[in-house]
C-alpha cells in the first residue's frame, strides 16, 4: 500500500523579506510533527509555545489544536484538541487545504499552511524533506515581524544608537554576516519527532501517549476485543426492532469537568456526555479511564435500548470520537455529523456550578447521573 505524501507551503506571514518553505511530509504525520518539522524547515528553536488553528464553515470559532496544557483547564466549548493525537490528513485535504500555526504567542509569528498536492512515496526517499525556501528565518524573540523590520533598518545604519547592541544581541562582530535573504534547502536538517516528542512530555509533566497505549495493549487488548463484538451483536439486535428516530442529539467525551485539577496529568478521568439538544435532557453519561475507546459506544448503545428511541441525527465536535463511533452508528443507521455543540458546554458549566458548592454536591451531581436530570416526557423529545 503507497503512503501519501502531502506537499505544504509555509509561508511566515508579512515577513519582509518573505519567508517561506516548500516541504513533503506523510499524509498521517500528527500535529506535533508538523509543529517539529516546521521548526526545522524555517529554522525556529522550538523554545516558545504554539498551536495550531483551522477555520470551520458557518462559524468564526476555528478548530484549535496544540500541545495540552496541564495548567490549563478550558470550558469544554473552548477546549483545543490534542496535537499529539490529530492526524493532518484528518482536516487538510478533507474540507480545506489551509490551516493556520502560530509560534510564540508574544511575537505572535503566523505562518499559513496550504496543502498544495498530495504524491505518492518515493520508495527511496526519508521524510520529512524540504524541497524548496526563500529567505532567512527572523532571530528568536525581536519583537515579531515589526520588530523583525526594525532589526533589519538598525543594522544597515551604523549610526543607530541602537546598532551595536544589536549586534552584541545577535553575537555578530559585523553587520554583513546577517543576510535576511539567506536559506538553503539542502542545509535543512529534521530532527526525529518522537524523541521531542518524549523531550515535549517529560518537561510539560503530561503523560505520555506511549505509556498509555503500550501498558493498555498488553492487559486488555484481548478484553476490548470482546466488548467490540458484544457492542456490535446488541447494536445489530437493535436493528431488528425498527426503532423510531427523534431530535437531535448531542455527544462528547471531555476530561471530567468536576474535579477540575486534582489528578495528575494525564490520568484525568474522562466523562463521555450524551444529550439531547433541544431540552438539554441527559440521555447517559459515563466516567471513564483516559483512553477507554468503548465508554461513548457504552453510552449511546445503553440510552437507545433504554428509551428504545434513536436520534434523528448525532452531533459531536471531535472527529476521533466521531472515528470511534463509526462503525456503531452505521449498523444502526444513525447519521453522525461534526458540528459546534450547544446543550453539551450549558449541561457542563451547570455540573462545574455544582461543584463549586463542595464535595458533597459533587457526589450529589455523580450520583444523578445514572439518571435523566430534567423532567419531562420523552414525547416532548421529538422535535
Amino acid at each position: 500500500m503507497n503512503q501519501t505524501i502531502y506537499q505544504l507551503k509555509i509561508t511566515l506571514d508579512d515577513s519582509s523579506p518573505k519567508a517561506w518553505r516548500r516541504i513533503l511530509v506523510p499524509a498521517d504525520y500528527t500535529f506535533f510533527n508538523l509543529h517539529v518539522a516546521i521548526q526545522n524547515a524555517l529554522g525556529w528553536t522550538d523554545s516558545h509555545l504554539h498551536s495550531f488553528s483551522i477555520a470551520q464553515k458557518g462559524t468564526a470559532r476555528p478548530i484549535v489544536i496544540q500541545f495540552p496544557d496541564p495548567e490549563n483547564d478550558p470550558m469544554f466549548d473552548d477546549e483545543s484538541l490534542d496535537e499529539r493525537r490529530e492526524i493532518i490528513s484528518n482536516y487538510l485535504g478533507q474540507s480545506v487545504r489551509q490551516c493556520k500555526y502560530t509560534y510564540d504567542f508574544g511575537d505572535n509569528w503566523d505562518h499559513a499552511i496550504l496543502l498544495e498536492q498530495t504524491l505518492p512515496k518515493d520508495s527511496g526517499a526519508t521524510y520529512p524533506r524540504c524541497v524548496a525556501g526563500a529567505n532567512a528565518c527572523p532571530p528568536e524573540d525581536c519583537g515579531g515581524v515589526w520588530g523583525y523590520k526594525d532589526l533589519q533598518q538598525i543594522l544597515k545604519n551604523p549610526k543607530h544608537p541602537e546598532h551595536k547592541n544589536m549586534l552584541d544581541w545577535l553575537g555578530l562582530d559585523k553587520p554583513t554576516q546577517f543576510d535576511p535573504t539567506e536559506f538553503s534547502a539542502g542545509e535543512v536538517a529534521f530532527e526525529n519527532a518522537k524523541k521531542r516528542l518524549r523531550e515535549y512530555e517529560r518537561d510539560f509533566g503530561i503523560k505520555p501517549l506511549s505509556e498509555s497505549s503500550e501498558s493498555n495493549d498488553s492487559g486488555f487488548s484481548r478484553q476490548r476485543g470482546e466488548e467490540e463484538k458484544k457492542i456490535a451483536h446488541e447494536a445489530k439486535e437493535l436493528t431488528k426492532k425498527k426503532l423510531p428516530k427523534k431530535g437531535l442529539w448531542e455527544i462528547s467525551q471531555t476530561p471530567e469537568p468536576i474535579f477540575g485539577n486534582n489528578f495528575p496529568s494525564g490520568s484525568r478521568p474522562i466523562l463521555s456526555l450524551l444529550v439531547h439538544q433541544e431540552s438539554r435532557f441527559i440521555f447517559g453519561t459515563e466516567i471513564s479511564v483516559p483512553n477507554d475507546r468503548g465508554s461513548a459506544k457504552r453510552v449511546l448503545l445503553q440510552a437507545i435500548t433504554k428509551y428504545q428511541i434513536l436520534p434523528k441525527i448525532l452531533i459531536a465536535r471531535d472527529p476521533a470520537l466521531i472515528e470511534d463511533l463509526a462503525i456503531l452508528v452505521k449498523i444502526l443507521g444513525i447519521t453522525i455529523v461534526r458540528d459546534k455543540l450547544k446543550a453539551i458546554p450549558a449541561v457542563l458549566r451547570e455540573m462545574k456550578r455544582e461543584a463549586r458548592l463542595g464535595q458533597a454536591a459533587v457526589t450529589r451531581v455523580l450520583g444523578s447521573m445514572s439518571e435523566p436530570t430534567l423532567k419531562g416526557d420523552l414525547k416532548d423529545l421529538s422535535k
